[in-house]
C-alpha cells in the first residue's frame, strides 16, 4: 500500500474542572453572572431553531479563555448553550444547537457557525462533534473540543493549535490538502525532508509526495494518480479511519511499481475525488 498516514494531533488530554455555573436572565441580561452556584435555567436564544422544552443547563467545559459551554438534557433531548467570555462576547450567547439540529446532518459536516466563523460545530462519520473557538480574533489559536456520540458524549479530546477562522476550515467538511512537495523520503512530521522537482532514474528508487492535511474526517477518499507524459501510470488510495486535524500525509511509488522513464511526470492528489492539488516533476537518464 503505497500511502501513510500517522493522526500528528498535537494534543494533550486536558482534566476539566467543575467550575461554579453561571446563569443568565432570559431576554434582559446577556451577561453570565460567575457570583452565583445556581444551574442556568433559562436564557436568551436569538436566532434558534430550537423549539422545545428548555432543560436545567449546566456547566459542561470552557473553550480556553474565551469561551464556555453549557449542556443539558440527554439522548435525542440534549441542547448546548456556547457564551463567549472574552473582551469582545463579554458573556453573551453565541450559539445554541440541539441534538435534533446535529442529527439533521449527514452523514457529517458543518452543524452551525456564528457570522464571523470564529465559533463553529461540525459533526463527523462517527457522529461525534467538534466544538471549535478562535482564529484571527483570538490572535489565530483555536481551542478544540470533541464529544463522544453527541451533544451529551463525555470529551474524549482537548486541543490548542494556530489555525484559520473555525467556520471556514470546517466550510469544507471533507477538509483539505495543500502545501504539496515532492522528495525522496519524509521526516519525522511526515511532509518530505526535502523538497525537489526532478529525479536521476539512475540514483532514484522512490519518489514521495506529501500533503498538509486539515480538518479531514474518518472515512474519505485520499487518492494520488501518477502520469507520464499525460498517460496515467498508476494510483493509489487510502481512507483512514481517524480524523486529521493538521498533518502530512504522504504517498509514494517506486521501480516495483511503474518504469521510470524519464521525462515529463505529474501527480494529482484527490479528496473523495476532488482534485486538491497537482505537482509536476521530471524524470532524468
Amino acid at each position: 500500500m503505497k500511502h501513510r498516514l500517522r493522526s500528528g494531533f498535537l494534543c494533550a488530554l486536558m482534566a476539566v474542572a467543575m467550575l461554579a455555573p453561571g446563569w443568565l436572565a432570559h431576554g434582559a441580561s446577556s451577561h453570565v453572572d460567575w457570583a452565583t452556584s445556581a444551574p442556568m435555567t433559562t436564557f436568551w436564544q436569538p436566532d434558534s431553531v430550537y423549539a422545545g422544552p428548555i432543560p436545567p443547563l449546566f456547566y459542561a467545559f470552557d473553550l480556553g479563555s474565551i469561551g464556555v459551554v453549557y449542556r443539558g438534557g440527554g439522548g435525542d433531548g440534549a441542547v448546548m448553550a456556547i457564551y463567549g467570555i472574552d473582551e469582545q462576547s463579554e458573556g453573551h450567547l453565541l450559539l445554541f444547537i440541539s441534538q435534533a439540529e446535529v442529527d439533521a446532518v449527514q452523514p457529517f459536516g458543518l452543524v452551525t457557525a456564528t457570522a464571523d466563523q470564529s465559533l463553529a460545530v461540525v459533526v463527523w462519520p462517527d457522529r461525534n462533534i467538534t466544538i471549535a473557538m478562535g482564529g484571527p480574533t483570538n490572535e489565530g489559536k483555536v481551542h478544540y473540543v470533541t464529544l463522544e456520540g453527541g451533544l451529551d458524549g463525555p470529551t474524549i479530546e482537548f486541543r490548542n493549535e494556530l489555525g484559520e477562522a473555525p467556520g471556514s476550515a470546517f466550510g469544507s467538511p471533507s477538509g483539505t490538502l495543500t502545501e504539496l512537495q515532492l522528495g525522496t523520503g519524509v521526516g519525522a512530521d511526515d511532509c518530505v525532508a526535502t523538497p525537489q522537482s526532478s529525479f536521476s532514474r539512475a540514483t532514484t528508487s522512490s519518489i514521495y509526495v506529501s500533503a498538509m492535511a486539515r480538518n479531514t474526517p474518518p472515512g474519505v477518499n485520499l487518492q494520488s494518480i501518477w502520469s507520464f507524459s499525460g498517460d496515467e501510470r498508476v494510483r493509489f488510495d487510502y481512507s483512514p479511519d481517524f480524523q486529521i486535524s493538521e498533518n502530512c500525509i504522504w504517498f509514494f511509488i517506486d521501480t516495483s511499481d511503474t518504469e521510470f522513464t524519464p521525462g515529463d511526470w505529474r501527480v494529482d492528489l484527490t479528496l473523495n475525488g476532488a482534485l486538491q492539488g497537482a505537482v509536476n516533476f521530471a524524470i532524468t537518464p
